[in-house]
């Protein structure tokens, strides 16, 4: 079900820009920067889960991707290849962080959806104030 969620994204973030945008060029972008963003949620999701824990774990791993994907979507089209890696790196270290809480306070939440969109979706809010390049202003 996770992978279907990723591709989701893809799906999302590459066709929405094309229509809005017209250029092929633009979703291009847009799929490299969601791939950027979301592996890097990944690796720091893992990286964060295995020098806390000791250990690698899958869940974290694919919350982190997810989390990943989430942060980049208000600005896949707009920012540098460069800024998705920063904005799911930071998504994946934040989704650790938050998961930690969640679990402190006992909200029951499986599969980490409370995380996952609790971390994602400020950085989505937040990042294309942060890093949208100059020419495209």
């Amino acid at each position: 079900m996770r992978v279907t969620r990723s591709a989701g994204m893809f799906g999302f973030n590459g066709v929405s820009s094309v229509v809005l945008v017209g250029k092929g060029l633009v979703a291009a972008k847009t799929m490299v920067n969601t791939a950027l963003s979301g592996a890097l949620g990944g690796v720091a999701s893992t990286a964060v889960r295995l020098f806390t824990h000791g250990y690698i774990d899958p869940l974290a791993a694919n919350n982190g991707i997810l989390s990943g994907l989430v942060a980049i979507v208000a600005s896949c089209a707009y920012v540098q290849p460069e800024m998705a890696i920063v904005i799911g790196a930071v998504a994946g270290v934040l989704y650790q962080g938050s998961s930690h809480i969640v679990l402190r306070l006992r909200v029951d939440d499986v599969v980490d959806a409370v995380s996952v969109h609790l971390t994602g979706k400020p950085c989505s809010v937040f990042s294309p104030a942060w890093h949208i390049h100059k020419c495209l202003i």
